[in-house]
C-alpha cells in the first residue's frame, strides 16, 4: 500500500506520497523507489493500492493523450469507467472478481486514487465511489495516521508542502507499508 496526502489551500493544491514500494510482506531495500503520482492535464492523480496500477495508468495515459477535465465527480467517473473498460478489455491478466466469491454487483479495482486540481480534491473508491473532499485528504494503509497529523497540524503549519509531508512521515511512523523518500508535487 501507500499513503498519498492531496491538499488544497489558498488557490495551491498539491499531492505528497511515500515512495515505498512492497511485494506482499517484503520489500528491497535495493528496489528503486517509485512515484505514485501523475500529472494529467490539470490534475494531479495519485494512486493506492497494487504497484501494477501506476504502471498501468500511466501506459494508458500515454498511450491515448488524454486531456479531459477532471473537474467534477461525474467527469471522474467517466474517466474511471473508461480506465475500466479497457483495463478489462486490453489488459488481460485483470480478472473480474478478484477473490472469485464476492457477490458485488460493482468492479473492485483492488486500488484507490486521489485526484486534485483548482477544483478539488477527489478521492476514488475502490468501487469507484467518488468523494469530494474541502481542505485535505488521505488515501492508503497509513491514511487514518496522515488524516490525524493533518487535522492536528491544519491551523499551526500554513505551508502545504511541509504539512503533506509531516503528515507522510507520521503515517511512516505507524504503518509498516508507508516509507522512503516523500515525492510532492504541486498543481498549477
Amino acid at each position: 500500500m501507500s499513503t498519498i496526502v492531496a491538499i488544497q489551500r489558498d488557490g495551491q493544491f498539491l499531492l505528497a506520497a511515500d515512495t515505498l514500494v512492497t511485494t506482499g510482506p517484503s520489500y528491497s531495500a535495493r528496489q528503486r523507489p517509485q512515484s505514485k503520482i501523475m500529472r494529467f492535464a490539470d490534475s494531479l492523480i495519485g494512486v493506492s493500492g497494487l504497484s501494477v496500477y501506476v504502471n498501468i495508468l500511466n501506459h494508458w495515459l500515454d498511450e491515448r493523450k488524454r486531456t479531459s477535465a477532471l473537474d467534477s465527480e461525474s467527469e471522474i467517473l467517466a474517466f474511471m469507467l473508461e480506465f475500466w473498460r479497457d483495463l478489462r478489455q486490453n489488459y488481460h491478466y485483470v480478472q473480474e472478481t478478484p477473490d472469485g466469491d464476492d457477490p458485488s454487483p460493482f468492479a473492485d479495482l483492488q486500488a484507490q486514487f486521489l485526484i486534485v486540481n483548482r477544483t478539488g480534491i477527489f478521492d476514488v473508491r475502490e468501487i469507484l465511489s467518488i468523494s469530494r473532499h474541502e481542505g485535505f485528504c488521505a488515501i492508503g494503509s497509513g491514511a487514518p495516521h496522515a488524516n490525524g497529523a493533518l487535522e492536528a497540524l491544519w491551523d499551526a503549519e500554513q505551508d502545504p508542502e511541509r504539512l503533506a509531508r509531516r503528515a507522510i512521515q507520521i503515517a511512516a511512523t505507524f504503518d509498516r507499508a508507508t516509507g522512503d523518500e516523500v515525492v510532492v508535487l504541486r498543481g498549477s
